[in-house]
């Protein structure tokens, strides 16, 4: 795939649309519970998994690969095309990040499927360039349930998978299609949010 970048220099944008697009859960005084429930949705890539703790093998890792720079309280560190952010003071994951800044539309396809396949069909769907798996306590929430609960005014959410685009997918996927640059992140708004808001 093509040139990776550090989450750092992304991870606002989405905690943003996670707040302003899709309303969090309301504000929990046990953060421990709100960590073990986004933890047994087992939401990531490759055994990294949001609101898990590295194990041992995974923290050697973090180690040998570390980036220089993270947000205060957290560290970040790749596995081949996976960023991992974590929260220092625990090891607990926060989010794992994907990116491709040159994907041509086969990879764009490839992720979109890839995404599906582990995934299933997403919630919601925006502007031709974002795809979203968006999670409560009891699982993935469905596009009927997402419309539902909107127009009641609430969605609780707990985790979200987010892909976007650059270029619009039907730009992205014609005949002359440029390259794109394309993203994935799964995340916690909630989990996200305790650590942007240090800034």
């Amino acid at each position: 795939m093509g040139r990776y970048v550090t989450l750092l220099s992304i991870l606002s944008v989405f905690l943003f649309f996670s707040i302003s697009t899709l309303q969090a859960m309301p504000g929990s005084k046990d953060f421990a519970a709100l960590e073990k429930k986004v933890a047994s949705l087992q939401l990531g890539f490759d055994e990294y998994y949001i609101a898990h703790k590295l194990d041992g093998e995974q923290q050697e890792r973090a180690q040998k690969h570390l980036l220089e720079k993270s947000y205060p309280g957290t560290y970040t560190f790749t596995d081949g095309e996976i960023h991992v952010l974590v929260a220092q003071e625990s090891d607990t994951i926060i989010a794992v990040y994907l990116k491709n800044e040159e994907a041509d539309k086969i990879e764009l396809k490839q992720m979109i499927a890839d995404l599906m396949m582990q995934f299933g069909n997403p919630t919601s769907e925006a502007h031709d360039q974002i795809i979203y798996w968006a999670y409560n306590e009891k699982g993935k929430i469905s596009e009927d349930e997402y419309t539902d609960s909107k127009k009641e005014g609430e969605v609780q959410i707990i985790a979200t998978v987010k892909f976007k685009s650059k270029l619009t997918l039907t730009e992205s996927t014609g005949e002359d299609a440029p390259e794109n640059s394309i993203h994935c992140i799964v995340s916690s708004p909630r989990l996200l949010e305790k650590f942007y808001n240090k800034q």
